[in-house]
């Protein structure tokens, strides 16, 4: 999903200049107002066994762990594998992953869903001997990536989750794990926070009537009842800076659509007409944690208007 601003300058007797600004919109999904259980370990084992009765093998029983649910952007998973290898095949390495998912729903009457995995990061660690124990730890740096989403939209969620496979020697087929993961806009802090009190806990009974008279009058002035600024709330939570998803395919965007309808008044065979593709890398947050105070690094960019078109980046074009 892209959101375009376009800006049309009307010159008699010239041809019209149009100017395109791509921007990108999140949700700002604060670990600290989500589940109790981002906070704590998670682990998932499973084992598996080689041929059939009666040679059937030892098993291969394999764990998966980390120290908590919810990451954010910059922030490192540390993961854990301990790998029992009671069996007779020997495992010649494990491999980590940090996936992410994206799932597309069709509404009907053609309902169809279709699934993308983008490879985030990916680490390999050495292999396991037959009747031996191994214990290996990853960690996986999140990069810059979209929030955690599954109940915004109908047609698009995106998840996150930590694999884990062991390759096997011969024809063997490997052993899989799955985690899923949380990856949020704002980082866990240490301290809980308190779940926001109701009207009817802080005003007495007969404050309640003038209290609903105050919402009505600002759900018709269209005011936003939403949640407050996080960073606004709590000054000491890290603020991000801003680095583009490299994970993502890069393929051009082409706004065709945009285009003819900022252009039905343009002469025929101006320059604005080409169809030059629009390129578009969406900014999201990342933290250093290590440093609690971080600047936003502005950076110079060349103004490019070939054609008309300006894609000058700046150090944020994201907006929650």
């Amino acid at each position: 999903i892209r959101y375009l601003v376009n800006v049309r300058f009307v010159r008699p007797w010239k041809h019209d200049l149009n100017f395109n600004r791509c921007f990108t919109v999140i949700k700002v999904m604060d670990l600290n107002s989500e589940s109790l259980m981002l906070r704590v370990p998670s682990q998932v084992e499973s084992q598996r066994t080689f041929c059939c009765f009666p040679c059937r093998s030892s098993p291969l029983s394999m764990r998966l762990s980390v120290p908590q649910g919810g990451f954010v952007p910059g922030q490192t998973v540390p993961v854990e594998v301990v790998v029992s290898n009671d069996s007779g095949v020997a495992v010649e390495d494990i491999t980590v992953k940090l996936t992410m998912v994206v799932i597309y729903y069709s509404q009907p009457p053609s309902a169809d869903t279709n699934k993308d995995r983008f490879e985030m990061v990916l680490k390999t660690g050495g292999g396991v001997s037959t009747k031996c124990r191994k214990q290996l730890n990853f960690d996986l740096k999140v990069p810059a990536t979209p929030p955690t989403c599954f109940n915004l939209c109908s047609i698009i969620q995106i998840g996150y989750q930590v694999e884990a496979e062991a390759r096997v020697k011969g024809c063997h087929g490997g052993q899989s794990l799955h985690m899923p993961i949380t990856i949020g806009s704002v980082p866990l802090t240490e301290q809980l926070q308190k779940e926001p009190r109701t009207w009817s806990e802080v005003l007495p009974p007969q404050q309640l009537d003038a209290k609903a008279l105050i919402l009505i009058g600002s759900e018709q002035h269209g005011e936003p009842l939403g949640i407050p600024n996080p960073w606004a709330a709590d000054p000491s939570i890290a603020q991000p800076t801003y680095a583009a998803a490299k994970h993502i395919s890069l393929d051009p965007q082409k706004f065709s659509k945009s285009k003819k309808k900022s252009q039905k008044k343009s002469i025929k065979g101006s320059q604005e007409k080409k169809n030059d593709a629009i390129v578009f890398l969406p900014l999201y947050g990342v933290f250093d944690l290590s440093n609690q105070v971080n600047e936003l690094t502005l950076g110079t960019n060349e103004l490019k208007t070939d054609g008309g078109y300006v894609n000058n980046e700046v150090e944020k074009s994201t907006w929650f």
